[in-house]
């Protein structure tokens, strides 16, 4: 799906992709059979951690996240599936709003059936998947740690470039992302950096990155209703072999993340 020059944690997906399914899918129907035993608690019916591939980023292969979707509507409407996911911030932000995002769009499970929690930070990507059956308690969650407000915090990375057939949905995805993360921190910013790339000069590279940088502000004033002020947008030299754009979370008192 996603190209190999899509860079940073998205690169765990391009491999994923190309794993075969057999294994994860016998184990999220064992864990299934398990759980639906369990009539009065949260059941663990996924732990991504045990599986050598990582979470799917192509949420439509991912068994923690579609194996429950047609009994919840069928057999257990009142019934609810947690997501707990552990890993760096914008990692853990991103999943969990596609998560909630692909089973609003292409799934009929109400929105009330599906929860999600920051389970706290990692070195990288993991997630937990939960049935809690109508009336039972919620699965502990530890929550990440207190943030340092004068702390820079690294967001996000992802590819806009034309070539990248996935790459509106990376952008889609991380922005919808830092509009909640920016919700949830009203005394912080956004700082983000857009590289052109390829070409002899750079022209057409920094004109794509310009056009993407404008395109991002528009999205998230307009639509995300995040202030202007709280924004900070830098166009960089094309000194990248794909076309990125880098975000981080800043402290009121800072302009960059570099000081």
């Amino acid at each position: 799906m996603l190209q190999p020059n899509c860079k940073s944690f998205f690169s765990l997906w391009t491999l994923a992709l190309c794993l075969p399914l057999t294994a994860v899918v016998t184990q999220a129907q064992e864990s299934s059979t398990q759980a639906s035993s369990s009539s009065d608690k949260a059941t663990l019916f996924w732990n991504s951690e045990g599986n050598d591939r990582g979470p799917r980023w192509d949420l439509s292969e991912e068994p923690g996240v579609f194996t429950y979707v047609e009994r919840l509507r069928h057999e257990r409407p009142h019934d609810k599936v947690v997501y707990i996911a552990y890993g760096p911030l914008g990692e853990v932000a991103w999943y969990l709003w596609s998560i909630k995002d692909w089973l609003k769009r292409v799934t009929p499970v109400e929105a009330n059936q599906v929860v999600t929690f920051d389970g706290g930070r990692g070195d990288k990507l993991r997630y937990e998947a939960w049935l809690v059956p109508e009336g039972a308690e919620m699965p502990k969650v530890v929550g990440p740690p207190p943030e340092d407000p004068r702390a820079v915090l690294e967001f996000a990375t992802y590819s806009y470039a034309a070539a990248c057939e996935y790459c509106d949905g990376q952008g889609h995805a991380a922005l919808n992302a830092l509009v909640e993360a920016l919700r949830q921190r009203p005394q912080r910013k956004a700082y983000l950096e857009f590289y052109g790339c390829g070409g002899s000069r750079g022209r057409r590279p920094i004109s794509m990155a310009r056009r993407e940088a404008s395109k991002v502000r528009r999205m998230l004033t307009k639509q995300g209703g995040i202030a202007p002020s709280r924004i900070i947008v830098k166009i960089k030299a094309h000194s990248k072999s794909s076309c990125d754009a880098q975000i981080w979370l800043l402290p009121p008192h800072l302009n960059s993340p570099r000081r």
